[in-house]
């Protein structure tokens, strides 16, 4: 009995026992959780915060509850009481990482604050959480080094730092990283060697270090030690020498790309070793000799670059074993051979071909059919013969069809009006005759049609009006007749249309005119008839029209004057009369554009001036012509006696105002100069006087807002004014861009952006007073030859570096920070040196950070960011994006138009041939500057990303463009003035 009440007495001590140290070790918990959640807070209070949704949850919950915190809050997750994990991928926060509570997380075992806006550089007390194992903070704005205290964090298996701005050497300390499995540093400024030390991660499966600077040979690489390897991206930096035969040693490798590097040699035979191998890219780089026949027994394999190279022979027949290839990318190489050798039966699940731009021959064979998972064919710039094969039309899922610049001949195979999947047709210069197929009419996915350059004869099928997703129509330089269907005018997608050089008859389709996204329209060099059709202002976007070499007669409609984007139009040798409208540009164009046509008159050098004997006259009966003058005299001599009275009354009856006074008051209400050294009231006399009272003579250009003069100035010199338009109805908008413009550029200093000079407004007038650059736009100076040879390479270089300058101090050295919103190449001008002014801020927006920044869309066809066309928020990524158009349009010498969907689609890296993109009217540029141009477009290519998020900022644009063309361990400070 006293055992039992012993036993007894034993359990309740050990059971209060128990309840006092579950008590302590949970107050110990909330005690714990509590600090973490403080900390927490403190550094929310630090950070910008975009995205306010996601974070709300973060605060302290009623007092009962308070012990949860913060492990019910959004990103946060707790064991045994302490935050063990936070993940914040893409949660909109910015900020320093500086202001990171290290030292309060003890317990943290994962933290992702990858996706967001975080700057400044990687802190050494990252070192304090020493229980890391997954460590990512990619896709920021990180800058500096790496640190070495990173080697401290043991427990790591995962680091991931790609895509920021991270520069210097990749340390050798990540060595000490025993545990690590993953790494991906790619897409930051890294340089040097890969370090030895990586030698030490024998527990390495995933390593990308692609997108940097790194320098070395692949001598150096510590095959033997890293035999766990599955992923290895060496792409996109500066490796060179050859593939040694060490890299066999990597049997594991499943993903293997060294593309874009400078690798030379040939490919080594021991690659066939790699049998695990799915995906190899070695394109763009220096190899030579011809394709390892190894390659054959890579039996995994179903991507295959090799693209970019100076490969040349056979295409070896032992591709014929990979029959899980999906990818096979040839193209840009010197290979030779009949195409009747390409293992066609083998490659069954082939999707993407790409053989163009070598030189291979023969006729396509009809085993061509076989490849029915087939989407892209690309055989362009070869030199293949015979007729297109009837057996094409088997290849039911075809998009993409590239046989153009060959020497294929016969007539297009009716057959291709089966492939339905077919959204881009090209067979461009070959010596294909007969017929246009009225089957292509069918094709109703069809974006780009390119048929030029051929012997097609006959009329252009009416079933092309069918075609609702053409955007581009090129049926130049062939034997086309008859009229042009006026079915056209139902293609609404269409911005590209060429007919030239053909013997089309008969009238221009007025349809053709509701054509509102038509960009480029080339109908010269035909046999066309009648009038040019006065509602030609319904093609809004035009910037190219050549109507050149026909037989059309009356007179340039005046609605010319309506199309804000014409930028280059040739209306030569015609038979067309009468004065010519005004047109932005008339004075780039000159004469040339009007030569050929006797009765046009205009102020222009080289035509006959529209005297009042020409254009004043009045027709009667019989054709007998009198001189309007003769009626018009007398009735303005009896309109001014009229005016002469009542002004005698009025000013008898009105007090005397002296006209000093008079010019007093106009000043007072309108000029203040920013510069003391001037004298307002002098300036404001002298531009009126310098530009006639803003006379159309004195005209340089023409906005949407306002129109710009020339003015010589006797106490300032040269300057441009911009007058802006009378408001009218549009006051309240007028007067926006006016002051938009004025608080945009009053505190800009920065040696890429225009200098504003002075401002007025009053009754009278509204203009502003820039610097004047003497060479004008960068758009007139790529559309005219001779001026567009003067801008070589290493100038064109420079404006993109200049315009990303100038971007950068508006983005993020102006606060609040500045968003142009209208970047395009009229709005940057060029000095006499050719280096480039970002202009014209009328439509400037002043982001605020408590603002929801939202507004009207604005900016230039072309060029707008295609989030603006369904949310009007406007972020300093809309002109990232133009940013982007821009730096392309400068290495093609025009807008590139439609280029831009093939750059940004999912085989970009694969299909950008570089020759297709730069421009045809300079110099091959060198093998280094053609570098440093494939630099600037797979920048572009970021900056025009559909997806504003994955857009780089342009910090992280100028830094790469500075650490990329040569200066050394670049800060950010050198991006400005």
């Amino acid at each position: 009995m006293a055992k039992s009440s012993l036993d007894k007495s034993l359990s309740l001590v050990l059971f209060f026992s128990l309840l006092v140290f579950l008590h302590h070790s949970l107050c110990l918990a909330t005690s714990k959780s509590s600090k973490e959640a403080q900390a927490l807070l403190i550094w929310k209070a630090t950070l910008h915060i975009i995205n306010h949704s996601n974070l709300t949850s973060w605060t302290f919950p009623p007092s009962n509850a308070a012990g949860l915190a913060p492990c019910t809050w959004y990103g946060i997750s707790c064991e045994a009481g302490s935050v063990f994990k936070i993940s914040l991928q893409d949660s909109g926060i910015g900020g320093r990482l500086h202001e990171f509570p290290f030292s309060s997380f003890h317990s943290l075992a994962y933290l992702n604050l990858s996706y967001n806006k975080l700057n400044g550089s990687i802190p050494s007390q990252i070192s304090q959480l020493t229980k890391l194992i997954s460590l990512d903070l990619s896709n920021n704005q990180l800058s500096g080094t790496i640190p070495a205290d990173i080697g401290l964090l043991t427990h790591l298996e995962v680091l991931q730092l790609g895509h920021n701005s991270l520069a210097g050497l990749i340390t050798q300390e990540i060595g000490k990283l025993k545990s690590l499995n993953k790494l991906s540093l790619q897409g930051n400024n890294l340089k040097g060697p890969i370090p030895t030390s990586l030698g030490n991660l024998t527990n390495m499966t995933y390593l990308d270090l692609s997108n940097n600077w790194l320098t070395d040979t692949l001598h150096e690489f510590p095959f033997s030690s890293l035999l766990n390897l599955f992923y290895l991206d060496l792409s996109s930096n500066e490796l060179r020498g050859s593939i040694p035969p060490q890299i066999s040693q990597l049997t594991e490798l499943i993903y293997l790309d060294l593309s874009n590097n400078r690798l030379s040699g040939n490919i080594p035979t021991e690659i066939g070793l790699l049998t695990h191998l799915g995906v190899l890219g070695l394109g763009y780089n220096r190899l030579n000799g011809s394709i390892a026949q190894e390659i054959g027994k890579l039996k995994s394999l179903n991507r295959l670059s090799l693209h970019g190279n100076c490969l040349e022979g056979p295409i070896p027949t032992s591709l014929g074993n990979l029959s899980n290839m999906t990818y096979l990318f040839l193209h840009e190489n010197l290979l030779t051979s009949t195409i009747h050798e390409f293992p066609f039966s083998s490659l069954r699940n082939l999707a993407y071909l790409d053989i163009s731009s070598n030189k291979l021959y023969g006729s396509i064979p009809p085993q061509i059919s076989q490849l029915t998972k087939l989407i892209q064919l690309a055989s362009s710039d070869n030199q293949l013969s015979g007729n297109i094969p009837a057996e094409i039309g088997l290849l039911t899922h075809l998009e993409v069809l590239q046989l153009g610049n060959n020497r294929l001949r016969g007539s297009i195979n009716q057959e291709i009006g089966k492939l339905k999947s077919l959204n881009r047709l090209s067979l461009y210069s070959n010596n294909l005759e007969g017929p246009i197929p009225t089957s292509l009419g069918s094709l109703s996915n069809m974006t780009h049609l390119d048929l030029s350059n051929n012997l097609l004869n006959g009329s252009i099928p009416s079933t092309f009006g069918k075609l609702k997703s053409l955007k581009q129509m090129l049926l130049n330089d062939n034997r086309l007749s008859g009229f042009i269907p006026p079915e056209f005018g139902d293609l609404i997608n269409l911005k590209y249309l060429s007919l030239r050089n053909n013997q089309l008859s008969h009238e221009i389709p007025i349809t053709l005119m509701k054509l509102y996204y038509l960009s480029l329209l080339d109908l010269s060099n035909n046999l066309l008839i009648g009038h040019i059709p006065s509602s030609i202002r319904g093609l809004k976007n035009v910037q190219n029209l050549n109507l050149s070499h026909n037989n059309l007669s009356g007179g340039i409609p005046e609605s010319f004057s309506d199309m804000p984007r014409l930028f280059s139009f040739d209306f030569s040798y015609n038979k067309l009369e009468g004065h010519i409208p005004y047109i932005e540009t008339i004075n780039d164009v000159g004469f040339e554009a009007f030569r050929g046509n006797g009765k046009l008159c205009g102020d222009i050098q080289g035509l006959q001036s529209c005297s009042l004997d020409r254009k004043y006259r009045v027709t009667f009966n019989k054709g007998t012509k009198i001189p309007f003058l003769i009626i018009l005299l007398p009735l303005l001599g009896a309109l001014l006696l009229v005016y002469a009275v009542a002004g005698i009354f009025i000013i008898k009856r009105k007090r005397k105002i002296n006209p000093q006074a008079e010019e007093s008051i106009a000043y007072n209400k309108c000029l203040s100069w920013i510069s003391s050294a001037f004298d307002g009231r002098i300036m404001y006399k002298e531009i009126i006087e310098a530009t006639n009272d803003f006379d159309a003579t004195y005209r340089i250009g023409r906005g949407g807002f306002g129109t710009v003069y020339k003015a010589e100035l006797p106490s300032a010199g040269t300057m441009a004014v911009k007058k802006f338009h009378s408001p009218g109805d549009g006051e309240h908008a007028f007067q926006k861009v006016f002051l938009n413009e004025i608080k945009a550029l009053l505190e800009i200093k920065h040696r890429n952006i225009v200098k504003l000079h002075g401002f007025c407004t009053n009754a009278r007038h509204s203009f502003l007073v820039y610097e004047y650059l003497e060479r004008g736009s960068l758009a007139s100076f790529l559309r005219r030859e001779e001026t567009a040879k003067e801008l070589d390479w290493s100038k064109r270089l420079n404006i993109v570096k200049g315009v990303a300058r100038a971007l950068y101090y508006l983005h993020h050295d102006c606060l609040p920070p500045i968003v142009h919103r209208d970047i395009s190449s009229n709005n940057v001008l060029l000095d006499s040196k050719c280096e480039a002014h970002v202009s014209d801020f009328g439509t400037a927006k002043l982001l605020k950070m408590d603002s929801s920044n939202w507004s009207k869309i604005a900016g230039t066809y072309g060029y707008i960011a295609p989030e603006l066309a369904y949310m009007m928020k406007v972020t300093e990524k809309c002109d990232v994006y133009s940013f982007g158009v821009l730096s392309v349009e400068v290495i093609k010498g025009e807008h590139p138009g439609d280029i831009i969907e093939s750059l940004l689609s999912i085989q970009a890296e694969e299909k950008m041939v570089l020759k297709d993109i730069l421009d045809q009217r300079l110099p091959p540029p060198s093998l280094a500057v053609k570098y440093e141009i494939k630099v600037i477009l797979e920048l572009a290519i970021q900056c025009m990303h559909s997806n504003p998020k994955h857009r780089p900022t342009m910090h992280m644009v100028c830094q790469q463009l500075l650490a990329r063309f040569g200066f050394q361990d670049p800060p950010p400070q050198l991006c400005l003035d």
